[in-house]
Order: structure tokens, then C-alpha cells, then sequence
């Protein structure tokens, strides 16, 4: 496991710096560009770009066709954090272990520098020089899906909506899926268009989405389960909201959560596989994904193993 955690460092490194290049000031700061480095910037693991990188490397691509992508995808997420924060949402005072950002810039800064963000993104994704046009056109249609209406947005409507409160098992999975699921799902099938691997699309989706469904189980968990300063966010926000841990409990939801990111690894190491890799670091990244909530909260350490 420590030779694929040196990887993820690797990666995390690389992402890091190209997402400095990519909101590199030519001028001075003003509020607009302090508030969306404020986020984008902040101390943070970048999983979901990370997984781009992975699943470029494990489908036959070159990690470096693939950075500008996985910045994209850093970028989208960062936007949406921005937005969560909100007080018209989860009215959250801390993020990635700082002030979020709307309590630092103000609401108004904060929601233009989300745009300014979103926008970004997409930019990034289009102009992307390592890629082909009809690449560039792909990654930005599963972007787009990834937030849209089938997506995130869908997501977090339903997460605010006042029929959470009554939400079955299968309503809330289906919830996770959008909001969380379906960003994981882009990441990981970014990887394959980089790759150009089409076949491996449908098992990357299948993957991200199992991977994003588990990770906001485990985050519901945590959210119950532990303090604001071990989380690096605001906890018990999901107080009076319908989850995992208050239909099922938070030891039974953490298994679920836990089987949830096993649950793609398989199909996702077969299309590694099929490409000449042994996919090994698909197996790698979902355990990490798991192992990374028990590092916040002890009493599950050794209980959130994941294998192929």
C-alpha cells in the first residue's frame, strides 16, 4: 500500500501545481481573485481528480494528456463547495480546515467567484492542447452531465428539499448518486476518454458512481460521528435531515458505505485489465477513499478495508 500512497502524493503534487499555473495572477489581487484562490488553493486531497489521473493511467493514457482535465474536475468541485457553504444551503463557517469562503469575501463574491469557477472549468477542459477536438467535446459533455440536471444540481435540490426529511434507503442512494456520484463518475470517465478508451467508459461511470455513493455515506457518518476539527469542516449540519446513520445507525451505514466503494472496483480493475494494466491502483484509490474516513474517526480504523 505505501508504493500507491507515494503514487497519490505524486499525483495530488501535480495537480497542485497545475492548478496554481491555472489561476496564475497577472496582476494585482483584487476581491474577485482572492476569493476564488481562497478556495480552489486551500489544503485539500483532491480525490476526484486524483481518480482522473488514475484511470488515465491504468486505461492506457499518459498522466499528462489527462492534468488539465483532472484540474477541471478540481475546479467544478471547489465551485460547488463554495455554493454548499452558503447560508441558503449549509450555512457551513469552515472548509477544508479555513474559513469558507462566503465568511471571508461576503455572499455576493463568493456566489461570482463559484461561477467564475464553473466557468473556469470548462475552459480548462475545452482548450485542453494534449487532446483531440472530439476528446475535448466529450470531456465536456460528461462535465456537463456531471453537474446538470441528471447531476449535481438534481443533487443538492433534493438534499435541501423538505421531503429529505422522509427519504428511504433507495431515494437517499439515489440523491448521493447525483450530488456526489456523478462527479466521481465524470472523473473516472475522463480517464478513459484521455485514454481513448471507450470501452472502458461504461465501467468507469459504474465506478465513480459507486465511489461517490459510498464517499457521501462515509461522510454522513462522520458528520454524526465526529468534531469539527477532525473533519476540517463544520459537522452536525445533517441534524433533522434524513441519512444513512439515522434510518440504519452509524455502524451498519458505515459498512454500507464501505461496501458501496468496493462495490465498482471489481468491473474497474477488468477494464485495467483489458488494457494491459494489472489495476492495481483502482484497488488502491478506493481503499485510500475508505481508510482516509477511519483516519478521522479511530473507532472504525481496520474496519473500512475495501478489496478487488
Amino acid at each position: 500500500m505505501g508504493g500507491q500512497l507515494d503514487v497519490y502524493m505524486m499525483l495530488r503534487a501535480k495537480i497542485e501545481s497545475r492548478l496554481a499555473e491555472l489561476v496564475r495572477l497577472d496582476g494585482p489581487l483584487d476581491p474577485l481573485q482572492g476569493s476564488l484562490r481562497h478556495s480552489l488553493l486551500a489544503p485539500a486531497k483532491r480525490v476526484r481528480a486524483v481518480l482522473t489521473l488514475v484511470a488515465a493511467r491504468e486505461l492506457g493514457g499518459r498522466e499528462s494528456d489527462a492534468l488539465d482535465l483532472a484540474c477541471a474536475v478540481e475546479m467544478i468541485h471547489t465551485s460547488s463547495l463554495i455554493l454548499d457553504d452558503l447560508p441558503c444551503m449549509d450555512n457551513a463557517a469552515t472548509r477544508r480546515g479555513i474559513p469558507s469562503n462566503h465568511r471571508v469575501f461576503g455572499e455576493a463574491t463568493a456566489i461570482l467567484a463559484s461561477i467564475g469557477l464553473m466557468n473556469r472549468a470548462y475552459g480548462v477542459a475545452a482548450a485542453s492542447a494534449k487532446l483531440s477536438a472530439d476528446q475535448r467535446a466529450e470531456a465536456v459533455g460528461v462535465l456537463e452531465w456531471s453537474v446538470g440536471l441528471e447531476g449535481l444540481v438534481r443533487g443538492q435540490h433534493d438534499d435541501l428539499a423538505d421531503y429529505r426529511a422522509t427519504m428511504n434507503e433507495a431515494q437517499l442512494e439515489t440523491m448521493y448518486a447525483q450530488k456526489t456520484g456523478a462527479l466521481f463518475a465524470a472523473a473516472a470517465e475522463c480517464g478513459a476518454i484521455v485514454a481513448n478508451n471507450q470501452a472502458a467508459r461504461p465501467a468507469m461511470r459504474k465506478f465513480g458512481l459507486d465511489l461517490g455513493v459510498g464517499f457521501q455515506i462515509l461522510d454522513d457518518v462522520l458528520d454524526a460521528h465526529a468534531t469539527s476539527d477532525r473533519a476540517g469542516k463544520d459537522t452536525s449540519k445533517d441534524s433533522g435531515r434524513t441519512t444513512f446513520p439515522s434510518l440504519l445507525g452509524v455502524t451498519e451505514a458505515a459498512e454500507i458505505g464501505r461496501t458501496k466503494i468496493e462495490g465498482g472496483v471489481g468491473a474497474a480493475v477488468a477494464a485495467a485489465q483489458a488494457a494491459g494494466s494489472d489495476g492495481r491502483l483502482f484497488t488502491a484509490f478506493a481503499s485510500r477513499l475508505a481508510e482516509a474516513f477511519s483516519e478521522l474517526m479511530p473507532e472504525f480504523r481496520g474496519k473500512l478495508v475495501v478489496s478487488a
